[in-house]
């Protein structure tokens, strides 16, 4: 063997390796890039009212476009925490607009829905909840009083609750999509 094809093999030899490499990294990357296309989806966005508004989710400060919080689950909680500051005297309504999550479980042939099992807790730190099962749209409270210019704290609890309907397997649920539209803030 020559000196020159000594030097081509070990150029390609290095050269494959760090093809190698790359196309690695590249798939591992892409692994989790991807995800789960059936994730767990929730979209909100705030809109209709004249005044300054604040958002927390789950601690996490929302800035006013669409927000999709992922990989809902049982015990999964978002909890929503609102300050508002309004343009005129009134009442704070605070509606989930548009609520949708029907589906269909292939491997257990069942219908679902995912509002059968997602509920809202108002005010958060009371025991009572109500399931979003049959509103389209779900008003949380109408009935917080609000002066203009003076700053309102509102806290509610969305989440995902863990009895299924009866003669449903909770496990059908996993891995599905609940939409709402809009979290819609008025002063009326």
């Amino acid at each position: 063997m020559t000196k020159r094809t000594a030097k081509n093999k070990l150029f390609y030899s290095v050269l494959l390796l760090v093809v190698s490499l790359i196309t690695t990294v590249s798939v591992v990357f892409g692994w989790f890039v991807i995800g789960d296309p059936d994730a767990q989806s929730f979209v909100v966005n705030v809109t209709g009212i004249s005044g300054d508004v604040g958002l927390k989710i789950n601690n996490i400060n929302y800035g006013g476009a669409n927000l999709v919080l992922e990989n809902a689950l049982p015990q999964s909680q978002y909890l929503f925490e609102l300050a508002v500051t309004p343009s005129h005297s009134g009442n704070v309504r605070l509606t989930l607009k548009n609520i949708e999550g029907a589906f269909y479980d292939e491997a257990s042939e069942q219908y679902g829905d995912m509002s059968d099992v997602f509920a809202v807790r108002y005010p958060k730190d009371v025991e009572s909840f109500t399931l979003l099962s049959g509103y389209t749209d779900y008003v949380i409270t109408s009935s917080v009083a609000a002066a203009q210019g003076v700053p309102v704290s509102i806290e509610f609890l969305l989440f995902f609750n863990d009895a299924s309907p009866e003669g449903v397997d909770i496990n059908i649920y996993q891995g599905k999509t609940l939409f709402i539209e809009k979290l819609l803030i008025e002063i009326i």
